[in-house]
């Protein structure tokens, strides 16, 4: 039920409405326990609004100024950063989850509220892989591609005071398409952007070195630091397997594998048995389910799979087939709450 309280603002859209229809209502619980401690000085029937509207730090702001305001510590502040927005109090159903569908800016949750006794989100976070090239066909070695780049935070509070997250974007790169990320929106404007970087790709016949692996990076502006940056740790890609190196191997930064080197007989040279890239396998355990993440470079014998894996440097049709060993792979997002 929508309490009218005789009260208008408007909406973004110019729309002209009741308070009431823009925060949430008590109706649940007892008002003593979630009512917010200001006197906003507006009441109905005699009984202030903070009697009917649950408090901001039980949902998220409507996110624009009504132009209602009431004196809060000294300071005059707008009813929106006060009253949890209509709608708002959506409990979050996934304590997990892995995240693969790439190319398509999502939201992971918006507008929620943590299931009982979590307090925490975790994030592990695979950029994609780079691709491998194509070698002189008349001779020549070249370097194989980077792999992704990695970065965990953990214990990333869902409320700090009564601050609490809005909204939670994330980005998943294809493979040698952009970055992978994920962005935690606060109710106070404030933020934390966790970047992992695509490894580079080797276009150039002429390049012997491997490609770069991506680049970790990440943005702590949350308000005074109430989320410690120590909790953020993270490592660059794996460069690609070199030509110039005594193994045209790729190798791995322990959570991604890059491409190897090759020429014009194909990836990792003319070596007998082949060559491959570092194989890695990690192990994440959320609460409620086991994720097993892979990465496995482009070699002799390899196709890259799994995630953030580099694309080998390979021969013009390769086995019939070679733009699979060519191609990286794409990044992955895994993300769990704890108490």
């Amino acid at each position: 039920m929508t309490i009218v309280t005789g009260y208008k603002a408007k909406k973004p859209d110019g729309t002209i409405v009741d308070l009431g229809s823009l925060f949430q209502n008590i109706t649940t619980t007892t008002s003593s326990s979630v009512k917010t401690t200001v006197t906003t000085n507006y009441d109905v029937s005699g009984v202030d609004l903070n009697n009917y509207f649950y408090s901001i730090s039980y949902g998220t702001s409507i996110g624009y100024t009504i132009g209602y305001t009431t004196l809060v510590s000294g300071k005059y502040t707008d009813l929106s950063k006060i009253f949890a927005a209509d709608g708002s109090l959506n409990t979050l159903t996934s304590t997990s989850g892995m995240l693969s569908v790439h190319s398509k800016l999502d939201k992971i949750a918006e507008n929620f509220i943590m299931p009982t006794s979590y307090n925490y989100f975790n994030f592990y976070i695979y950029g994609a892989g780079g691709d491998g090239g194509t070698p002189n066909p008349n001779g020549g070695n070249m370097g194989g591609a980077g792999s992704g780049a990695f970065i965990k935070a953990l214990n990333i509070p869902y409320k700090s005071n009564n601050i609490i997250i809005t909204s939670i974007s994330y980005f998943i790169s294809a493979n040698a398409q952009g970055d992978t990320y994920v962005t935690i929106y606060y109710s106070d404007n404030s933020s934390i952007e966790l970047v992992a970087g695509v490894g580079s790709s080797n276009r150039s016949n002429t390049f012997t070195s491997g490609a770069s692996g991506g680049t970790y990076s990440f943005k702590n502006k949350t308000t005074n630091n109430f989320y410690s940056s120590n909790y953020i740790t993270g490592v660059n890609g794996a460069q690609g397997g070199g030509a110039d190196r005594s193994s045209f191997g790729g190798t791995s930064n322990g959570h991604t594998s890059s491409g190897s080197a090759g020429n014009q007989y194909g990836p990792g040279g003319q070596v007998t048995g082949g060559i491959d890239s570092t194989y890695v396998s990690n192990t994440i355990n959320a609460p409620d389910y086991t994720y097993t993440i892979t990465s496995q470079g482009g070699g002799t014998n390899k196709t890259p799979s799994g995630f953030g894996a580099g694309g080998a440097a390979t021969s013009q049709n390769y086995k019939g087939n070679a733009s699979a060993y060519r191609a990286g792979t794409q990044g992955v997002i895994v993300y769990y709450l704890s108490k």
